[in-house]
This record gives structure tokens, C-alpha cells and sequence, in this order.
């Protein structure tokens, strides 16, 4: 009950619908399209069904499996059989022909065709049941290779760089997660380029809607069994509860095409082995200790594979998370990592650069939410500290988060002149690290093949690792996200006494384009200039620049300039990214002075902000908590102007009186 972000509360009772249903004949228990083989020719399937007649004799039936896709006419196929009293277990091949495959998020379509069955007894249907069917091929390719062993999904036989974070319970209070709180969740997370989500292990196998909407927007899930940072006591009629509770879960998600791995608990091996529950255990009595490992080894080796490999053959399964090999501590040449030197160890950001993995499961940095998030829980000005009573209620991670904060905060930034600006900095503080360390991992390709970052929400108003607040506002940290996972990464970085560009495709396509780089003064004065048209290949990661950085400052101080990186592809669309070459602390920023001209569009207005010098993390708000912007926390380009366009229900009145401009420029 509780965790370091979500505050203890301890609840019970039936949370989920009840329902009594009446059959006159027979009842479909379970509904399952295996997929036998996919080609681009032909699916082969077969429709498995689980057929309870409820009669004390034999019943004479039809099944009827009818198929359709995006509105075309349905095809049906028929099987005449004799139902005997009780369960029945019935398979029916069909085929789909030029099957139209499912695609994550990124890549292409998320096709889904629509199949049902349906039972019917003297030309009347006694049963029904339907299912969204995504067809495509998902494989984890875990195999040794010149560096230990890889770990990447294969998504319809290409690799597929996965790009993503933690999910955790989107309320204290599960009844009170609506099917629009889901929807707005999954949309958010395909709204900044991730193609996969991780149903973290300490919460609940979540609702059916939660897993219909990734199949519909391409998000693949990667699902933990729910067991988390504890050593269970796998045995007798608990491990047959256990054994229960996996068939049903797996046996009602595994239709879903978004289901890429079951995983088996939340770093429970990490934690037996690395956070000293084995040595003080073993201290105290090395037999029990074996036989706490025995029991870890059953419920994760032996009970739950087994359950994936009989209701859902063909689906991976990975003992926990993270992982490398059996009894040993994930690292980082095999398997997923958790990496937390950064924030928890207290490592520099910069860090991130350096750092490898074949696979960044879990990493993050801790933010307060926005201002007007916290005057929702504190509104008196008396509470405006982070020390305050009302504050650390709000804090689960108490002082020592809050001094990592702080310290981290005072490392990287000029010291914030008051409350709100330390809010709006820390924010910048978080999307800044998150964003490193995204590009370090996608640059480190095909090396790694992942990163989700810890976490996508919250369940409650608090200070936490996410990338949206609970109210559903984007933090810095979520408008980067979609920058930096968008198909095309241009990532400056300096290496040795090198800068660096390189350039990172998750296209399934080679591509080319023209690259610019610039370094520049705040003034817009442009230091050092290079322009040259570039290839960029299909699903990799290359160096496209690489000179002396002493070379390109021309003599200038790293804390007068920034890197600026424009890549416009063959097409047209532009890629851009700024680069900073020392801390924000270092950094000469010029007070700015912003010109905004607001216009009325439909749904909203449209904002215009400009300015004659170079502006850091311009963040706009506004007096209506429900506004949506379709960017913030931008810079803005030295005698340039950005248009935001902003959905709210304010009049021009109160939109204009209540627009406010926070930049990183005047915050200190």
C-alpha cells in the first residue's frame, strides 16, 4: 500500500462490474484467434473456443466465425457439431488472404480486423463473442552476439527500436479511472511518438479498455505480472491462487495485439541479490533463505512460463524486471537494466551520456508538479515551499527527495528567485536530464534497443518521477519526449574534444536531406556555419558530423553560445535541435524581453512569441487548468517567433488578461 510516489491507502472491496448472465443452451467461456503463421500471402488462424452447454445432454450446434476489416463485407465460415454436456474445446481454421498487418505506433497503421463467434442452436444464436484482432508477428530476440547478448522486439520481422515509459495505476481509487481518463492516458502516450508502454508489476492487470485503446493506437505493452520488490511465499494454495490468477489474465489479453512480453514480477531478483535480503536473511538462517529462493524459483521459472507457454504459445516471457540470467544481477552487456546512478546515486546528469545498456527499462527524475497543480492541493501562499507541511504530504519520497531536487537543481541552474520559478526550473531541470538520456540510448543503436523511462502519470497530485502530472498537464519533460522520439533524432553531443552529430532513423526507409549546423550567440551572431546534404538510413544510428569542437567556437566561451541543428528531409518537414555545451548554470543567458500577438482560431487561440535574442524554455499559461497547448517549454530562436496554439474555454478577455510567459532567461 503506498509507494514513493503514491501516497498509502488501503482499500478493499469488489471494484470491478458484477454481473449475473442467463443462458438457455450454452455460453462461450473463452474466445481465442491463434495465429498460426503470417506471411504476406496468407494468415493462417485458428479460432479456438471454450463451449459450455449447460444441458444435462448433447447438443447439436452450428459455429459461425465471421470476419470483417475496416467495413468490408464479412466472410463467415460454418461448423456443424455435437456439443456434450459441459466444457467443450472446438477449433475452427480460417484464413485471412494479402493480410493487412498490425503496426506500432511510428511505423504504420495499427490495422485491426474484427472476428466473432457465434453459437447457434435451430437457427437461433445462444452465444456471441467478439474480438479486435491485430495480425502481426512479435518476437523478443534475446541471443548472443560480439558484446553478450541482445535484447530488442522484432516487430513483423524488423527490429524495432522501442520507445516509451512506465505505467503505473491512474488512480488511488481504480473506479474512478474513467474509459476518457484512458483514453487521454494512451492518446498522450502515441501523441509523443512512444510505441510501447510497461504495465509496471506493482499495480493491477489493467481493464480491457486500457489495452483496446493500445491496440487501436499502436502502443505494444509490455506486461508485468503483479508482483513487485517483495519475496512471496510461493507455495501450497497461495502459488495455486497465483497460478489462477496468471491463467485468467493471460487467457483474457491474449488476443490483444499489443501484448509484446509477459514479464514475471518488478525487480524481485535484483532486490533478493543486490539489495542485501539474501546476505541478512542468510545471516539469520541460511535454510530458510534456500528456501525462499526455491519458492522464488517455482512462481517465476516454473509456474508463471509455464502459464504463458500453454495460454498464449508464441508470447515471451521474462522471469523479471530487469534481468540478465537466472541468479545473477542484471548488468549492463545482457537483458534490460535499471538505471539509476543518476537521481538515486546521485551521479551528474551528464552521466546519461555514458551510460550503456542493451535495453534502459526503468530511469527517471523527479519533478514537482506545475504551479497551478499545486494550488489545487495548497493554495495559500503560506504553503508555497517545498519544506511546507502541505508540500511534504505531498512528497512520498520525504526531505531526501526533496534535497536530490534541490541539489540537483542548484548543480545545473542558477539559484530560482521564489517558489514559482523553482517549480517552472525544476521542470526544465527534469525534461533537460530526460532528454539526454533519451538521445544518449537511441544514439547507442543497435547496441540498445530501448528506453522507457519511469513514469508516464501519476495516480494522485504529488511529486514524482512523471512526465504528466495527475490532472493530465504535461510537464517539460512530456513536450521533449516527443521531440526526442520522433522518427528522426538529430543529437549533437560532444565527445572527447569532439561535437558530434548524429543522426537516428526509426524509419523503415533510407532517407536524405540537408543538414545545417550552427554555433551561435545569443544575438542570433552566427559563430560557425556548415551545410551539406545527408543520407540518413532506415532504422539506424550514424555520426553525420564530427569536427574539433576548439575548431567551431573559434575562440568563443562555451557559456556565450549554442549549437543549433537543422535537418530538412527530402520532403520538406524540418528536424531541429539545440545543444547546450556547458551547464545551464553556465550559461550566459540574456534577460529577454518576449512580444506575444494573441488571434482567435477555433476552439481557441493561436500565440505568437517573439524575441530579438535567443530564449530558453519559454513556457506558457494561463487561468484555465483544462487548457491544452500544442507546445511549450520552447526555445525561441534569436530575432525569430513561435506560434502555440492553445484549446481553452476562456473568453479573449481572460485569456489575454491571464496569459503569462515564464523563460528560463529571467527566472534567477
Amino acid at each position: 500500500y503506498g509507494w514513493d510516489w503514491g501516497i498509502r491507502m488501503v482499500t478493499s472491496g469488489i471494484w470491478r462490474p458484477v454481473t449475473i448472465r442467463f443462458y438457455d443452451a450454452a455460453s462461450i467461456s473463452d474466445y481465442h484467434v491463434k495465429q498460426l503463421a503470417l506471411t504476406d500471402q496468407l494468415a493462417n488462424l485458428s479460432n479456438e473456443l471454450e463451449i459450455n452447454n449447460i444441458l444435462s445432454r448433447p447438443l447439436q450446434a452450428e459455429v459461425r466465425i465471421n470476419t470483417s476489416f475496416e467495413g468490408s463485407a464479412e466472410k463467415s465460415i460454418s461448423q456443424a457439431i455435437t456439443l456434450q454436456p459441459g466444457i467443450n474445446h472446438v477449433s475452427i481454421p480460417s484464413e485471412v488472404a494479402s493480410p493487412v498487418r498490425w503496426m506500432p505506433n511510428g511505423w504504420g497503421k495499427p490495422a485491426l480486423y474484427d472476428f466473432s463467434a457465434q453459437i447457434i442452436v435451430e437457427d437461433k444464436v445462444v452465444a456471441e463473442q467478439s474480438h479486435r484482432i491485430g495480425l502481426r508477428t512479435v518476437r523478443l530476440v534475446n541471443e548472443k552476439d560480439k558484446d553478450g547478448e541482445s535484447f530488442y522486439f522484432e516487430v513483423n520481422g524488423v527490429p524495432m527500436f522501442a520507445k516509451g515509459a512506465n505505467y503505473i495505476p491512474s488512480d488511488n481509487f481504480l473506479p474512478r479511472v474513467t474509459p476518457e481518463n484512458y483514453k487521454r492516458t494512451i492518446l498522450d502516450a502515441a501523441g509523443v511518438n512512444m510505441n510501447m508502454l510497461r504495465v509496471w508489476g506493482g499495480g493491477i492487470y489493467e481493464n480491457d479498455v486500457f489495452y483496446d485503446l493500445c491496440d487501436e493506437h499502436g502502443i505494444m505493452i509490455w506486461q508485468d505480472f503483479m508482483f513487485a520488490c517483495s519475496m512471496y511465499p510461493a507455495e501450497g494454495a497461495l502459488l495455486d491462487n497465483i497460478h489462477q490468477e496468471a491463467v485468467d489474465n493471460v487467457k483474457r489479453l491474449r488476443n490483444h495485439a499489443c501484448i509484446a512480453l509477459w514479464c514475471g514480477n518488478n525487480e524481485c531478483q535484483d532486490a533478493w541479490l543486490g539489495w542485501g535480503w539474501k546476505c541478512e536473511i542468510e545471516r539469520q538462517n541460511k535454510e530458510y533463505a534456500d528456501k525462499i529462493w526455491a519458492q522464488y524459483r517455482q512462481q517465476y521459472h516454473v509456474t508463471l512460463p509455464g502459464v504463458v507457454r500453454e495460454y498464449a504459445p508464441g508470447t515471451f516471457y521474462w522471469p523479471s524486471f530487469p534481468f540478465a540470467f537466472e541468479g545473477e544481477m542484471s548488468g549492463t552487456t545482457d537483458g534490460d537494466r535499471h538505471y539509476w546512478s543518476v537521481w538515486h546515486g546521485k551521479a551528474p546528469i551528464s552521466d546519461y551520456d555514458s551510460e550503456k545498456s542493451r535495453f534502459f527499462s526503468e530511469y527517471g527524475f523527479q519533478s514537482f508538479p506545475e504551479f497551478d497543480s499545486v494550488k489545487r492541493y495548497a493554495p495559500y501562499p503560506e504553503d508555497w515551499d517545498i519544506r511546507s507541511e502541505v508540500m511534504m504530504s505531498h512528497q512520498r519520497g520525504g526531505d531526501h527527495a526533496n534535497g536530490l531536487i534541490e541539489t540537483y537543481l542548484l548543480n545545473e541552474y542558477k539559484k530560482p528567485r521564489d517558489f514559482r520559478a523553482f517549480l517552472y526550473m525544476n521542470h526544465v531541470l527534469q525534461g533537460d536530464a530526460i532528454k539526454t538520456a533519451i538521445e544518449s540510448h537511441r544514439r547507442q543503436m543497435p547496441y540498445n534497443m530501448g528506453t522507457l523511462f519511469w513514469q508516464h502519470n501519476d495516480c494522485w497530485p504529488v511529486a514524482s518521477w512523471a512526465s504528466r502530472d495527475y490532472y493530465g498537464r504535461w510537464k517539460a519533460q512530456h513536450y521533449y519526449t516527443r521531440k526526442v522520439y520522433d522518427d528522426i533524432l538529430i543529437s549533437p553531443v560532444v565527445e572527447g574534444d569532439d561535437l558530434k552529430v548524429y543522426a537516428v532513423s526509426d524509419r523503415l526507409e533510407n532517407t536524405s536531406g540537408r543538414l545545417q549546423l550552427q554555433v551561435c550567440r545569443f544575438d542570433g551572431t552566427v559563430v560557425y556555419h556548415w551545410d551539406k546534404s545527408v543520407g540518413i538510413s532506415g532504422n539506424d544510428s550514424r555520426v553525420c558530423f564530427s569536427a574539433p569542437l576548439a575548431k567551431l567556437l573559434e575562440g568563443a566561451d562555451r557559456g556565450t553560445v549554442y549549437v543549433r541543428v537543422d535537418y530538412t528531409d527530402k520532403s520538406g518537414r524540418v528536424y531541429h535541435n539545440n545543444y547546450c555545451l556547458d551547464k545551464q548554470k553556465n550559461m550566459n543567458y540574456p534577460k529577454v524581453d518576449l512580444q506575444t500577438e494573441v488571434r482567435s482560431i477555433e476552439g481557441g487561440y493561436e500565440v505568437t512569441v517573439s524575441t530579438d535574442k535567443f530564449a530558453r524554455a519559454v513556457c506558457l499559461s494561463v487561468a484555465d487548468n483544462e487548457s491544452v497547448y500544442s507546445d511549450n517549454y520552447f526555445d525561441v530562436q534569436p530575432k525569430s517567433s513561435v506560434q502555440v496554439q492553445v484549446r481553452t474555454r476562456l473568453s479573449a478577455e481572460a485569456f489575454n488578461a491571464s496569459l503569462r510567459l515564464t523563460c528560463l532567461n529571467n527566472e534567477f
